[in-house]
């Protein structure tokens, strides 16, 4: 649970940041154009190419922060079937 929370801090803080420096510079961002790999993305690139990298990160740190999130859920939810599964032998 502290390792979820931890991580969710830490990547929201990053994600914030660059959301910020992005939002500074009038760059338009959806979510949409971060997570799928296709033409609108490159189109985004192609308007905003001194943010290029910026973008990328952004949309790294996005998908790695969800990538986590769910490991992490997974795990907790695994720990808590087995501690309940313990719990009904032990009656």
């Amino acid at each position: 649970m502290t390792g979820l929370l931890v991580t969710n801090i830490y990547y929201r803080f990053k994600v914030l940041k660059l959301s910020r420096k992005l939002n500074r510079a009038k760059v338009e961002i959806s979510p949409k154009m971060l997570f799928q790999p296709g033409s609108e993305k490159e189109n985004m690139l192609k308007r905003y190419p001194q943010h290029r990298d910026d973008i990328i990160r952004l949309g790294h740190y996005m998908r790695q922060s969800m990538r986590i999130f769910v490991a992490l859920l997974i795990a907790i939810l695994v720990m808590a079937w087995f501690i309940n599964q313990g719990s009904e032998y032990s009656r």
